[in-house]
Order: C-alpha cells, then structure tokens, then sequence
C-alpha cells in the first residue's frame, strides 16, 4: 500500500499526464526523392544479386575463364551500384531530419475529456458518430489541438496549430488523432505488463509475473 509520503513524493516528481511523441516530414519533395531513392536501391539489389546468380552458374558450369572473369566483373559493378544507391538514400534521410517535426501529445484531464465529448454531441443518423458517441467530423480536430504541447501548445498558439493543421495530409493527421485517442482512452495507469519479457525471463533467475492467459 503506498503511504502519503510515497504519495507526495510521486506528486512531485510527476509533472504531467501521459505522453506520447509522433515525427512527422512535413516537406513532401524531400518524402518524394526518398520514395524515389528506395526504389533505386531495391532495383539496385535486385542486379546484384542476380548478377551473383550469374558469378555462381558461371563457376558451377565451369565455364571459360574469361566467361567467369566477366560475370565476376558485373558482380562487382553491381555491388558498386548498389552501395552507391544505398548512399543516396541515407543522404536523403539525413536531409529529411531537418524537416521532421516532433509532436508532442499529452492526455486530457478526465473533466476536459468529459468537456470534449459534450461539445461534439453525435449527428443524428450517422453510424459512425453513433458507435463512437461523438461528432468524429469536429472532435478529433478538437481532441488533437487540445492534446499538442510540444513544440507549441496548439490552444494557445492558433497560428502554429492552423499552420500544422493545414500541412498534414489525412494519413498524417489520422496519425495524431490515433495517438490522442490511446492516451486518453487506454491509457489505464497500470503497471505496464510484457508478455515477451516474461518468456525471456522466465526460469532464467530473474523474478517473472505469470498470468492466466484467458486473463
């Protein structure tokens, strides 16, 4: 049972709700010449192996000297090209860290919670907005901006936020909708429990805590 010292001490020590952060490449150039440079490699990798494919037949047949030399050459091309696509792609991640943008969500207070969802009551008629109990059209706008507090708390910078807003496509926007709804909705303040490390250290030596799988 924890005493109220252990209490106070805890109240401060932590200074926030939980927390979740989200990157996001706001310069779509930049996502377009990775999109490109990714496929260069794969095509890039694709040649060389069929170029060892070649290195290997060549040698399994034993097939003249200068056959084998020359298939050995092409190998050796495609490895060049290869590493060289492979350059090309990690200079273009390196320039895409200068346009991420880290998002930082944090969860709302039960009671602002509460607030939200009274504000967006459901549409009449609208599955969606039925099953989830609030207008999704104008909460999940609502519930990102009131969850953003890094790099700029968005409701109190509505330039910054519409700026934001406006740069997010759908997929990245659903991203930080989805972030905000887990930290509101499920997480639940217990005592993180991984399944993976209790396997790991189980009969190892170390103290495990087993669960009843149908649990």
């Amino acid at each position: 049972m924890t005493t109220f010292e252990e209490f106070k001490a805890l109240r401060d020590r932590v200074k926030h709700r939980p927390q979740r952060t989200v990157d996001l490449v706001l310069d779509d150039d930049l996502r377009a010449q990775h999109r490109t440079a990714v496929e260069v490699l794969q095509d890039a990798a694709r040649a060389e192996q069929a170029a060892q494919t070649r290195v290997d037949l060549a040698v399994e047949q034993k097939q003249a000297a200068g056959t084998v030399k020359a298939a050995r050459a092409e190998h050796e091309a495609a490895q060049v090209a290869r590493a060289t696509a492979a350059d090309a792609v990690v200079a273009v991640e390196a320039e895409m860290k200068s346009s991420v943008v880290t998002v930082v969500l944090e969860a709302l207070s039960s009671a602002d919670w509460t607030s939200l969802v009274g504000a967006c009551p459901p549409r009449k008629d609208n599955k969606d907005d039925e099953a989830m109990g609030y207008d999704t059209s104008v909460f999940f706008p609502a519930l990102v901006k009131a969850s953003v507090v890094g790099p700029f708390v968005a409701t109190d910078d509505e330039e910054s936020w519409t700026w934001l807003y406006d740069m997010s496509t759908d997929a990245m926007f659903t991203t930080l909708a989805e972030t905000a709804l887990v930290l509101n909705r499920r997480e639940d303040g217990k005592v993180p429990f991984s399944a993976a490390v209790s396997a790991l250290t189980s009969g190892s030596g170390a103290s495990s805590t087993k669960r009843d799988a149908s649990a």
